[in-house]
Formats: C-alpha cells, structure tokens, sequence
C-alpha cells in the first residue's frame, strides 16, 4: 500500500481528537472486527471514539471487548470519519446521513467505488481486518489481545475459518501474529463459526425439511412466514 497514503491517513487520525467509526448495515465479523479493532487501538492513542452501526452487534460477536459500546446513531460534531469494509457510501445506512464526506475508507472489495478523501483498498486481502492488522503496527501503534481478538474474528469469519478460495499463506501468517498478540483461535472460531442460538437453528432445520433434487440442482425454501413462527429476529440478534 501506498506509503505516502499511509502517512496521510495517520496524520489525520493522531490530530483528530473525536472520531466517527461506522461499517456496513447487517454487519458480519469483518465489519463488527474491523470496527472494534481499530475502535479500540484509536483509544489507546488517547482518542474519543465513537463506534456506529445502523443494527444491533450480532450475537456471535458480542463476547468481544467494546462491542457492548457500539450505539446506534452518530452525536454531535466529528473531526474524522473512518468507514470500514464498505464497498460504497450507501452501505452504512442511514449512519452517514446529513454527516460531511468521508475522511477515510478502509476496505478489501473490488467493487470499492473509492468514495473517501482517502481510500485504504487493498483488494488482496481477505478481510478489512487483514489490511488493519498490517496497519496498526506500520504506525507504531500496539496491538493489544482486545484488538487482535476482533481482527482474528474478522479474517476467521470472511474465510469460513480459512477455508475460501482467496485464502493466502500471508493471511495466515497474519492470524499467527494476532494470536501471539493474545487473540485465543480456538474460542474465536467456536463462537464465531460454531456456535448457534436455538432460533437459528430451529430456522436451518425448517429450511432443510424442503430440501429438493432436480439431476444436480438442490435447493431449500425458507419464508417469513417460517421466521416469525420459529421467532429467529435475524442476525442471532
């Protein structure tokens, strides 16, 4: 990544002293550790951040630090705002409405429409949290257990536990480092990737009793109708 770029960005974050941080509506791992692990390392460096989503952290996240603090609409007046594994402005929701253009946008996708005054896009990484945990020590800034346990979660989760065909030798290195920082793998992946709530799991069973063949095509129908019986409210929330 571009170093003069890089430099920029953190000029920016160390000289502003109130800070907006927000990701996509719907958020998964990526979006929730990126947002926490840069929300976290921003306030060690003595900053007052403000940690944003549209909805509600996923069940599966909330067992990691800060994610308790994460509100739901921005307050008063920001210095920076920092937009995390979006590929566009529109994928906040209405978390950027009637706020000024975006300061800084750090994302892995292709599709990023590069929609910041400074756009952090490495699309070779597997997860915005892979590009973060390059970051923060090319600044000079600690990562700490909290920080590295919400970018492991983050690469854990958009690989499926390393499993996706853009899986690289380097993200694994990464997750090696995040896990000398303090970040506990096993725990991670078992509440990140196995562990299920009663409702989300009574809402799979419903979608695989109509599971159908026609030659190689397989499919399964679920309906709303299904989710309200069952009471599953989305997003294990």
């Amino acid at each position: 990544m571009n170093a003069e770029l890089l430099e920029a960005v953190r000029h920016l974050l160390t000289t502003s002293e109130r800070l907006l941080l927000t990701t996509h509506i719907r958020p998964d791992g990526d979006a929730v550790g990126a947002l926490l692990g840069l929300g976290l390392a921003l306030e060690a460096q003595g900053k007052d951040v403000h940690m944003v989503m549209e909805d509600n952290v996923p069940q599966a996240f909330r067992h990691l630090e800060g994610s308790e603090r994460v509100e739901k609409q921005p307050l008063g007046q920001y210095e920076a705002i920092i937009v995390l594994d979006c590929g566009d402005a529109t994928r906040p929701g209405s978390v950027l409405e009637n706020l000024p253009p975006v300061d800084v946008n750090i994302d892995h996708h292709a599709t990023n429409t590069g929609f910041g005054r400074y756009n952090l896009v490495e699309t070779g990484a597997v997860a915005t949290c892979e590009i973060l945990s390059d970051i923060l020590p090319a600044w000079g800034w600690e990562i700490t257990p909290a920080v590295a346990a919400a970018l492991l979660t983050g690469i854990l989760t958009d690989t499926i536990g390393f499993r996706t065909s853009n899986m690289t030798p380097k993200a694994l290195r990464t997750a090696a480092r995040l896990m000398e920082a303090g970040a506990d793998l096993p725990a991670l992946y078992e509440k990140a990737l196995n562990t299920r709530s009663y409702e989300a799991v009574r809402l799979w069973g419903a979608g695989l009793s109509t599971l159908q063949r026609q030659d190689r095509l397989v499919w399964a129908t679920l309906r709303l109708d299904d989710r309200r019986a069952i009471g599953y409210p989305g997003l294990d929330d």
